[in-house]
């Protein structure tokens, strides 16, 4: 095991044991954030805020969905009178 001595003024803590811990939580009904965190420093590395789109897509693809289900069963009731 080597020892490395590291000085700098930007540097805390115990560098073998630092890692960036990320944390995600709701905002709203729509948007989620996720943070990152330097667990040395606490210095926030990533601090990013996103629009869920699973809201979006899922209800458009069941709607997309019962739409051809009904435009179907229309057409085949239609070409079987």
């Amino acid at each position: 095991m080597t020892n490395t001595l590291v000085t700098s003024p930007n540097i805390e803590g115990n560098i073998g044991s630092c890692e960036v811990k990320s944390n995600t939580y709701d905002v709203s009904s729509f948007y989620s954030r996720t943070t990152a965190v330097n667990s040395c420093t606490g210095q926030i590395v990533n601090d990013t805020t996103y629009y869920q789109w699973g809201y979006i897509y899922i209800p458009s693809v069941i709607f997309m969905g019962l739409i051809l289900f009904f435009g179907l069963m229309a057409l085949i009731t239609n070409l079987t009178k």
